[in-house]
């Protein structure tokens, strides 16, 4: 790792807390910065504060805004890299994709797998990770 190299940052929105702290330690062993918001709205605060947020991991079906009306008012607050993430089979990944996510992740998912869909997402936008 170069010397001035940073760990990418994360932003994990989910309503649920279980899910949360299992993604917060889940991605800070792996060597990821972890930022965590309960809401849309909690995030929309966080991403406009802070523009160093590398990747957004978000909840598709969140109370208040969803994880889509999310990406639609990010703007020019919008990290590099989005994934979505939904437990309900009828979103459609195509549609989430097309609102500027790199990939969608089905839940429940396998942490080699979530950490497999983050890395080629990341490298794909051409950030290798720093960890």
């Amino acid at each position: 790792m170069l010397p001035d190299a940073r760990k990418l940052r994360v932003l994990v929105v989910d309503d649920e807390e279980v899910l949360r702290v299992m993604l917060l330690r889940m991605l800070s062993k792996a060597g990821y910065e972890v930022l965590l918001a309960a809401s849309a709205e909690m995030a929309l605060e966080i991403l406009e504060g802070d523009a160093s947020v590398d990747v957004l991991l978000t909840d598709v079906r969140l109370p208040g805004l969803s994880g889509p009306d999310l990406c639609r008012r990010l703007g020019r607050h919008a990290p590099p890299t989005i994934l979505f993430m939904s437990g309900a089979s009828f979103e459609s990944p195509d549609a989430l994709l097309r609102l500027g996510g790199s990939a969608f992740v089905h839940k429940p998912f396998r942490v080699a797998e979530l950490l497999g869909t983050l890395e080629a997402a990341t490298s794909a936008r051409g950030r290798s990770l720093a960890r």
